[in-house]
């Protein structure tokens, strides 16, 4: 064969090849601008709504969602970008990671089926639960509760400032202020000393959150299940939309700047939750941290839900770890959808 034969294949090849992966990307692109359509179609929301922190579901076809292929444009390049910038610098570091649009449904994970432990990620179940218990009984909102002695398993790496302080009165939604905006743990036990437990157990049952008798037996929930509790507050699906209002308001003064917040214009609100646990390893016998944080980004243009879990040995390299992904995300959601 002559070199212009040769020549003639090499490029009769070269074309066929980029006809075809000019085709493919044209019908992914096709594909996300259907499935964002048909995503808004079955997700009607209520646009009137005055509300700041919610934006309340009105109908969801959840059958034929759960079916629908899910894209999101800015999946593949994130990932890569979290795979070089941070998984390689970082190989030892156990990292899950849940991200979620807001508008119309599509997400992407990563190990999103690695437990973690939960730790002080509770108080916001036990927010959701004191929150229903109110409105069902009005009267709760007006009753004192006296801290007393914090009985805590081990000392914090970000303790809160200034707490409650032990056998002082305080309101409940006072205590269930502190326990978010300052992860409280005093203000914790005394919600919980204070709630019924069939209440606690049958509101956690119907959020979907089962417990194990002993909650220091280790690893045992998944960053998808911890989200959806942000999702069911978004939505004011479970609690109602006053109350659902005020529980973002207050998840959006969280005073945590260590985690996802850190790399995010402050200009852009986060409702989050962060918790933290350090222990000993039972098999290895070797100290492990655990370091999470878990919200809605209210970037206007594309809200979204932001969960990253994070296992170690050092919290300052946990930190750094959170701050970095977040900062990763926002930036390709940034760059997808631009102001």
């Amino acid at each position: 064969m002559n070199r212009f034969n040769v020549r003639y294949l090499f490029w009769w090849w070269i074309f066929v090849i980029g006809y075809f992966l000019g085709n493919y990307w044209f019908f992914l692109s096709q594909t996300h601008q259907d499935d964002i359509k048909w995503w808004e179609d079955y997700m009607v929301r209520d646009t009137s709504s005055v509300y700041k922190y919610i934006s309340p579901l009105l109908e969801c076809e959840l059958t034929s969602i759960s079916n629908h292929t899910k894209y999101v444009p800015f999946e593949w390049v994130s990932k890569v970008r979290i795979r070089n910038e941070i998984q390689s610098q970082y190989p030892d570091v156990s990292l899950a990671l849940y991200v979620r649009s807001l508008n119309n449904g599509p997400w992407f994970g990563i190990n999103e089926n690695l437990a973690f432990s939960p730790a002080s990620l509770m108080k916001l179940p036990i927010f959701i639960t004191y929150m229903k218990w109110m409105e069902k009984n009005p009267a709760i909102i007006e009753q004192d509760i006296i801290p007393s002695e914090l009985i805590l398993p081990y000392e914090p790496m970000y303790p809160a400032s200034n707490t409650v302080q032990v056998w002082k009165s305080y309101k409940p939604k006072d205590l269930l202020e502190s326990m978010i905006i300052k992860s409280d743990n005093l203000a914790l036990q005394s919600l919980l000393f204070s709630l019924p437990e069939d209440i606690n157990k049958t509101v956690l049952t119907e959020l979907w959150i089962h417990l194990p008798e002993n909650l220091n037996v280790g690893d045992f929930l998944t960053i998808q299940q911890y989200a959806s509790l942000f999702r069911i507050l978004y939505n004011a699906a479970y609690l109602s939309r006053d109350s659902s209002e005020y529980a973002l308001s207050v998840l959006a003064r969280s005073e945590f700047k260590e985690g996802i917040r850190q790399w995010i214009p402050e200009k852009v609100s986060i409702a989050h939750k962060f918790w933290e646990r350090g222990y000993i390893d039972e098999k290895t016998k070797k100290e492990v941290k655990q370091l999470h944080d878990c919200g809605i980004v209210y970037y206007k243009q594309y809200p979204y839900l932001l969960c990253i879990m994070t296992r170690w040995n050092n919290f300052s390299e946990l930190s750094k770890v959170l701050g970095q992904t977040a900062k990763i995300i926002h930036e390709e959601i940034s760059k997808a959808f631009p102001e």
